[in-house]
């Protein structure tokens, strides 16, 4: 965690691919997609092994008096819109990403981290207060990962007039891809599944035509932090709700 939150210089490039075909004055089906690939360093790694670059204690390579983070990052954010009319609509949204540290680095850039929870996430918990995996982060308020799963179904329809209403459900988590002393913390492809957090919960949107004020009422259906054959919720008089106040929509 310490060196997280190093003084790190991040020479970082990235390409972006965005895909809509929404058609904004005819109410049909549609599709979102989104797709973002970032590196950092490994150009400096190179002038570093010719020996143009100089070198501190740890025996990293130094820019501008401090090490560079070397890294590569990848997420997908995929989103399908089924409109039944035009204030009638099912939302499918799913979001995968991975980062990997390697050669000047050996943890990502907390700033360039997965995290979950918050207003557009699991609604249910608060920003970087899920995860990783199945640890607990009651004494820490900084839950960050290099890996994010995580899926959202949302069904959006009238109220009243211009407030409008929705029922949702939001799942998933992050995890580490490096073994640490963090229990319960490192993703595992054959039990990652164990660790996927879900909460549900209605949501009430004002349209002011302009822009959208929200407010998100979630509760915990599944915490992957508490033992095993604990972690569904069942009584619903005993469940924490959690309010999220934001503006526009999640997805």
């Amino acid at each position: 965690l310490q060196e997280q939150f190093e003084d790190k210089f991040i020479p970082a490039i990235n390409y972006i691919y965005t895909f809509n075909n929404q058609k904004i004055y005819k109410i049909t089906n549609y599709t979102y997609f989104k797709s973002k690939i970032e590196t950092s360093g490994n150009f400096f790694q190179i002038l570093g092994q010719t020996g143009k670059l100089e070198t501190n204690e740890n025996d990293d390579f130094m820019v501008f008096n401090n090490p560079f983070s070397q890294y590569a990052k990848i997420d997908f954010d995929f989103r399908r819109y089924l409109m039944f009319s035009k204030y009638n609509t099912f939302v499918f949204r799913s979001f995968l990403g991975i980062a990997y540290a390697y050669g000047n680095s050996e943890k990502i850039p907390i700033q360039k981290q997965f995290f979950s929870g918050g207003v557009n996430s699991i609604r249910a918990w608060e920003a970087f207060n899920l995860g990783p995996g199945t640890s607990s982060h009651t004494n820490n308020n900084y839950a960050t990962g290099d890996l994010k799963l995580e899926f959202n179904l949302e069904y959006r329809f009238d109220f009243i007039n211009s407030l409008k209403s929705a029922l949702f459900i939001d799942g998933g988590n992050i995890w580490l891809l490096k073994e640490n002393n963090q229990s319960g913390s490192t993703f595992k492809l054959n039990k990652f599944y164990h660790d996927i957090a879900l909460g549900a919960g209605i949501g009430f949107r004002y349209d002011f035509d302009f822009f959208v004020i929200r407010l998100d009422l979630a509760s915990i259906i599944r915490d992957p932090s508490q033992n095993k054959g604990e972690r569904w919720v069942n009584n619903i008089f005993n469940r924490k709700y959690r309010y999220n106040l934001a503006i526009g929509y999640p997805f």
